[in-house]
Parts: C-alpha cells; sequence; structure tokens
C-alpha cells in the first residue's frame, strides 16, 4: 500500500492574529521580565541585573572578536568649511574589514572637544543622506567631533554589491541584512556581532584622535542607528550620554504592531530569558539616556512610555532622575529638526556641562558623492558575508547526531524541544480534526479519505483558531 502525506496550508481569519498561541506565550513571558524589573530594589541589583543584560547580548552575539587589531585609518578627503572640517576617512575594524566615514571637526574653540558618534540608520546612502548630515553638521557647530560611518549593508558597504548591475544582487539594506541574519543564525550567532564591533572600533578611532577628549564621547542615532545607540550604550563604559532615536519601544506593544524588525535587532531567545527594550536601559543606567520618539512611529509611541516610565524608576533609585528624558516629536519615523535640537541639547547638557535650549544652526548639507570615501562608492575588501562563510565553516560540525554533531547543532539552532504527550485528538466533524501539538497549542488538521487504497492525505495548519479556505 502506498500512502500519500500532503502539507497545505490554512489561512487565519480576517482580523486575528496568525499565532495567538506564539503571541500568548510571549506576553507571559515579558510579564514575568516586568515582574523581575520590579523587584530591583537597589544599586546593586540593578547593576547585577545590568551585568546579566550584557551576559546575555553578548552570548546572543556569538562573543565580540578577542582582538582590536589595528585599524590602519587612511584620510582619501577633505571638506573645509568656515567652522569645520569634514575629512573622508575609511579603518578596518577586522583586518580587510573596511568601514567608510566622515569625521567632522570644529575649527573654533578649544580642544580637545566631547565627542558624539551617530550610527546611520537603514538607508541606501547612510552617511551622506540629508537625514543623517544634518546631526552632524549641527553637533560640529555646537563644538563637538562627530563621526558618522556607513554600516554594513549600506552606502560605500554593499554585501552583495554587483559592478555590472550597479546595485545589490539581492535588495535593499534590510534584505542584505537578512541575507546575512540567516548565515549569522545558523551559526548560532547574529548580524549584530559584526554591526556592533564595528561601532565600538569607531569609538576607538575618536579616542586615539587628539582633538577629542576620549572621557566625554556620546552616541546617538536614528532608526537603525538607534538600535546601533541602545547597543553600544549598554556595552561600551566610554560611552557617557546617549540618545537613540525612533528605536526605543516595548516589546508588548511591538508584537500587536509591526513585529520584528531586522536581522540585528531581535534574537531567538530574548524573550524567553526575559528581554526587553528596557534592558538596553537598565544595562546603561545610571548614564544619561534620551529617548526620543515621534507619534506615528512603527515603533509604537505606547512602548516607548512603557519603557521611559520603567526607566524613571531605575534611575531614581540611583538618585539619578533627571538622567533620564523622553522627548515626543510629532510625525513618523524620522529624525527632524525638534528631534536633532533635543538630541544637541542633551549632548551640551551631559558632554560640555551647558544646560538651556539648543535649536538647529543653520547649515547647508553637502551633495551626497562629495562625501564618498571610496574612488568608486564601493570599499570592497571583505563582507559580513565572507566574514561568516569563512568563520561559520570553522564552527561547522561534522555530518551526524552524535554529541555535538549536525542534528544536535540544528536542534539548537531551531531550538526545537520534543514533547512526548499525548496527541490528544478531537474530531471536529466533516473530516476536520484538531490535535495538542504541546500543551495549550492545538493544530488544526483535515483527514481526507480517498475512495481508493492509496492511504490518506492529512492537512496540517497553525493554531486552533485558525479556519480552512
Amino acid at each position: 500500500m502506498r500512502t500519500l502525506l500532503l502539507l497545505l496550508l490554512a489561512v487565519p481569519l480576517a482580523g486575528q492574529s496568525p499565532y495567538p498561541w506564539l503571541e500568548g506565550l510571549a506576553q507571559r513571558q515579558l510579564a514575568e521580565r516586568r515582574r523581575v524589573v520590579a523587584g530591583l530594589r537597589t544599586p546593586e541589583e540593578i547593576r547585577a541585573y545590568g551585568r546579566g543584560v550584557r551576559e546575555k547580548l553578548l552570548r546572543w552575539m556569538g562573543g565580540l572578536p578577542a582582538e582590536r587589531t589595528p585599524l590602519n585609518v587612511r584620510r582619501t578627503g577633505v571638506i573645509e568649511r568656515e567652522d569645520y572640517r569634514v575629512e573622508k576617512i575609511v579603518f578596518a575594524s577586522q583586518p580587510g574589514f573596511f568601514v567608510t566615514a566622515n569625521l567632522y571637526v570644529p575649527k573654533t574653540g578649544a580642544g580637545p572637544f566631547p565627542a558624539v558618534l551617530q550610527p546611520t540608520g537603514h538607508s541606501l546612502t547612510a552617511k551622506a543622506r540629508e537625514l543623517y548630515q544634518s546631526l552632524s553638521i549641527g553637533l560640529v557647530k555646537y563644538g563637538f567631533v562627530v563621526l558618522t560611518y556607513d554600516p554594513l549593508g549600506q552606502g560605500e558597504r554593499r554585501i552583495f554589491f554587483d559592478r555590472e548591475l550597479g546595485d545589490s544582487k539581492v535588495g535593499g539594506t534590510t534584505v542584505e541584512h537578512q541575507m546575512v541574519g540567516i548565515q549569522s543564525l545558523l551559526g548560532g550567532e547574529s548580524l549584530a556581532r559584526a554591526m556592533v564591533w564595528d561601532g565600538m572600533r569607531a569609538l576607538d578611532v575618536l579616542a586615539e584622535r587628539p582633538e577629542v577628549d576620549a572621557k566625554r564621547m556620546g552616541v546617538a542615532g536614528c532608526s537603525g542607528g538607534g538600535t546601533l545607540t541602545a547597543y553600544l550604550a549598554a556595552l561600551d563604559a566610554r560611552v557617557q550620554a546617549a540618545a537613540p532615536a525612533c528605536y526605543i519601544s516595548a516589546w508588548e506593544e511591538q508584537l500587536g504592531g509591526t513585529g520584528p524588525q531586522d536581522a540585528e535587532q531581535q534574537f531567538p531567545d530574548q524573550l524567553r530569558e526575559g528581554f526587553d527594550h528596557g534592558d538596553f536601559l537598565i544595562a546603561a543606567a545610571p548614564k544619561p539616556y534620551l529617548i526620543a520618539s515621534t507619534t506615528e512611529d512603527f515603533f509604537p509611541l505606547a512602548g516607548a512610555r512603557r519603557t521611559y516610565e520603567e526607566a524613571k524608576g531605575i534611575y531614581n533609585r540611583f538618585g539619578a532622575e533627571d538622567k533620564i528624558a523622553w522627548f515626543t516629536a510629532p510625525g513618523g519615523h524620522g529624525m527632524g529638526a525638534d528631534t536633532r535640537g533635543a538630541i544637541y541639547g542633551w549632548m551640551r547638557k551631559w558632554l560640555q556641562g551647558r544646560a538651556g535650549a539648543a535649536p538647529e544652526p543653520r547649515f547647508a548639507v553637502e551633495l551626497e558623492e562629495d562625501l564618498q570615501v571610496s574612488e568608486q562608492g564601493q570599499i570592497g575588501g571583505e563582507t559580513a558575508s565572507t566574514v561568516n562563510l569563512r568563520r561559520l565553516g570553522a564552527i561547522r560540525p561534522a555530518p551526524g547526531s552524535g554529541p555535538g554533531g549536525l542534528a544536535e547543532q540544528v536542534g539548537a539552532v531551531t531550538r526545537y524541544e520534543a514533547y512526548a504527550g499525548p496527541l490528544g485528538v478531537e474530531e471536529l466533524g466533516g473530516g476536520r480534526l484538531r490535535y495538542e501539538a504541546e500543551p495549550g497549542r492545538w493544530v488544526p488538521a483535515r483527514l481526507l479519505r480517498p475512495a481508493t487504497a492509496n492511504g490518506a492525505a492529512v492537512v496540517v495548519a497553525g493554531d486552533g483558531r485558525w479556519t480552512w479556505r
């Protein structure tokens, strides 16, 4: 007798979550995290919790490179303006792994100056985009040395760039991140490993500059740059002030909205191990921290409010109520002049000791092509993909199912947990049935009985609240 098995998909009812069981599990995990955080009473308990956050982040990333190899900073050009200059530089965050950057240096005032690192958000032109130029120029006019750079997959650092095509072979910046993120995930790591290391080495570049006071360094960025700002403020003690824009929210609201974002912005175990956006702030506390939000962002405003309120309680326990703030501007995802002004004021207060409003100064941005560091628009060298292939190839297990073998690695990467309990099959009539894959998770199915003796087809999909079409 020949048996035929078919796997078909059901679709969710209109307005119904496709994964209600998973979302319910996530919300219970988030509730448990809130309970634990609410129990933090003393600065010592908060610092211990923060150390745990940093340990989790580093473990999920796959650790950081063990050696700070030579940066080999090289200047390829300079733009002179009346009160500042822009140096076009490239440095190696790892051997052969080049980072294209623009360094803004004040021409007036007495140095050494405080410095701000600006990681940029997801944008094809990255550091050269008007939005990001504007923050850099505003800060340099207020007396900061500013370093802004192209993250992986952006600007002059496209990962899958094809010179004949004149573009990436796989798509835009977020697609490039997802492609390499999957490579990293299959190795039990995260794309965040390389991106955070780029940011830490960029701080090294600033710290080595004679114009910079390395004891007064901050970081500020929007969107994906806000993500990197949150990582660096939590993981690098040299960051003395932070201002992530249009990123900080809370997973309770995010799961009910647009859901998870890019590959470098989440980890498989984060909710199970009790992690939320607020943990970035706890790990950074009590250093000065400005959350900047917009009212119509796809990172929910209600989530930012939740995280801010939680962080206020944490900072209060340090007696540092003035070091946590939340700025909200009208509009959608982005960093307008009012948000940039809030960031200028925050950095001036905590890195220059100058409190007060800091409206955006008048300036003109450069043509994007004039800020290009490389001759051909792409720097070349190693990419996240080439590093992944070599790094993950070295840790790939040999085929087999023994301890440490391929089967065990697949189980670890997928977080598979076998369940040996009863299936609890329930007949629903009309050939429909459901079974309990694990406690509380019911899977709908349909048993089709063919007229011939060639077997049966079982149709299986999603969750018990789904229907068939």
